[in-house]
């Protein structure tokens, strides 16, 4: 789902979770996160790259007028220009 990461300073904490959120719900008003969300997200932010879901939030917001989803921000598509390709060579 996001970018797994193993060192230290690559992990997300709580703090910078809770500010992606926070942007998300500044940003498209009415959209409010639940309980469960929130949870999720702090579960499982140290296995994400802070710097990566929130490029990935900022282009969300630049074409998107509906909130994302968490796999819209974690989902690793980076670096992966021609994957479809080679998926398709396999047919």
């Amino acid at each position: 789902m996001g970018k797994i990461t193993n060192k230290e300073e690559d992990k997300m904490t709580k703090q910078e979770a809770l500010k992606i959120i926070v942007l998300i719900e500044s940003v498209y008003k009415g959209f409010r996160t639940k309980n469960e969300t929130i949870t999720f997200w702090f579960n499982y932010c140290p296995e994400l790259n802070f710097t990566m879901v929130m490029t990935k939030l900022k282009r969300h917001i630049r074409t998107n007028p509906y909130p994302p989803t968490i796999s819209d921000l974690t989902e690793e598509t980076e670096n992966k220009p021609f994957q479809w390709l080679h998926e398709y060579k396999t047919i």
